[in-house]
């Protein structure tokens, strides 16, 4: 049998933060954006409120000037966020240095293949059966641009 989860209590002056998604986070740090803008939203209780005979939060939120009231299961402590963040970071940049290593290698052998392709005489290969992996391989991962197949 399950038991329901019992809604945390947040008394007035805690630091809260609405909960985040793992995506929306990593999504901030891939853009070099500051997590803090617009992706974690940083609070501070300032009181509580009942509405339709539910208890809510109120808080007064960074950058906004009235208080809002919010479900307390939306909300997580600030200190818990900033932990939950620098782990998120940590494996972002672990995976990011994994990226960049096999971007260097692709680099590496596109350059090769256009100096093979100089050697013909040739200046642009996008247009080479030879080049249609590469052409696949970024069309299936959604990357394109206006210069290739131009």
């Amino acid at each position: 049998m399950k038991t329901k989860k019992k809604a945390t209590k947040f008394d007035v002056g805690t630091r809260v933060v609405r909960k985040f998604s793992r995506a929306e986070v990593m999504q901030a740090f891939a853009f070099e954006d500051d997590v803090d803008r617009g992706t974690v939203d940083r609070g501070t209780v300032v009181g509580e409120e009942l509405r339709d005979g539910k208890s809510r939060v109120l808080v007064s939120w960074k950058g906004y000037n009235d208080p809002v009231a919010v479900e307390s299961s939306e909300l997580i402590l600030e200190a818990k966020a900033n932990k939950q963040i620098a782990v998120l970071e940590k494996e972002f940049n672990k995976l990011t240095k994994g990226i960049e290593v096999k971007m260097k290698a692709a680099s590496k052998a596109i350059l090769e293949a256009h100096k093979v392709a100089n050697k013909l005489g040739l200046d642009d290969m996008s247009y080479l059966t030879a080049v249609s992996p590469l052409m696949d391989a970024m069309e299936e991962v959604g990357w394109q641009t206006s210069s290739l197949s131009c």
